[in-house]
């Protein structure tokens, strides 16, 4: 099986019982890796983006598993979102809506089988840029954030449910935040040189989100409303 020999790396794992876990990442150099808990032993599972289509291999980042049969993957193959669903006998690539450049995925996040959020940026040597991507148990595709800068970047997204999600990240002008209430995203820039890498919502009426502030201090945001 390819990549079998070469240094496994995992990047994400999620399970529905003590005998159904999953676990992704990569074989270096040769592509995408998922495996398999059963309750007894790990077992390498193949799938469409295990072989290399380029010098860089494909990847994958982060599992969200529903059931035994509908478990999602969510990677980057040629610096391309890359989406892989596993029906209970195999995994399949669903393909990636149109993009107008190459993005590579930073962040994803699920709050069920009909809300998944993928957010990216553009890749290195371009100009920095962020796309979000939904899936709403049909397909996949682009969902318009606002254009806050001519440069921005996505580096995590959090999701508590379909009306209540949020990006985070940074642009020229400082830290970046954005929330979809289930209609559109809105955007608010904080003060200049800081910097999001991570957010959590732990309830419809809550949000945290930590990075670096212009010094590199270590910076911790909440969001709370009645």
């Amino acid at each position: 099986m390819a990549g079998q020999g070469d240094p496994p790396t995992f990047a994400s794992a999620g399970g529905l019982s003590p005998s159904d876990i999953w676990a992704v990442g990569s074989w270096w150099p040769s592509g995408a890796l998922t495996v398999h808990w059963d309750g007894s032993k790990w077992k390498v599972v193949g799938n469409p983006a295990e072989q290399a289509s380029a010098a860089r291999g494909p990847s994958l980042g982060w599992v969200f598993p529903y059931a035994h049969n509908d478990v999602w993957a969510v990677g980057e193959r040629d610096v391309d979102p890359l989406f892989l669903h596993w029906n209970g006998t195999r995994w399949k690539v669903v393909p990636s809506p149109p993009l107008d450049r190459q993005y590579e995925p930073t962040g994803a996040a699920s709050s069920g089988r009909t809300d998944i959020w993928v957010v990216t940026s553009t890749p290195g040597g371009q100009t920095l840029r962020g796309q979000t991507l939904h899936f709403d148990g049909d397909k996949w595709k682009v969902v318009k954030s606002p254009v806050v800068s001519d440069t921005f970047w996505f580096n995590a997204v959090a999701a508590f449910s379909p009306r209540n999600a949020w990006a985070v990240g940074y642009d020229t002008n400082g830290a970046l935040i954005e929330r979809w209430d289930g209609t559109a995203w809105t955007a608010a820039v904080l003060s200049e040189g800081d910097r999001l890498n991570a957010v959590s919502a732990p309830s419809a009426n809550e949000a945290w989100a930590v990075g670096s502030d212009r010094s590199g201090r270590n910076l911790m945001l909440h969001y709370a409303c009645a």
